[in-house]
């Protein structure tokens, strides 16, 4: 196995959300979402419960993350 890309996403909208995260997660022997940043709580919310993603890696600015 090569090395795995680690991925930080900044916006959970349809460019992020829909086409990069299902890409990642479409080879997670090549990529990982490391961590998420989304001002919507819900898009956040929505986020967790579809990957394995930890709280800590999920927030509402990139400040933060």
């Amino acid at each position: 196995m090569g090395r795995c890309i680690r991925v930080a996403i900044a916006g959970l909208g349809s460019r992020g959300y829909d086409v990069y995260g299902r890409a990642i997660k479409a080879h997670p022997d090549k990529m990982r979402i490391v961590a998420v940043a989304d001002p919507d709580p819900e898009k956040r919310k929505k986020h967790r419960r579809s990957t394995d993603c930890q709280s800590s890696s999920v927030s509402s600015t990139v400040k933060s993350c």
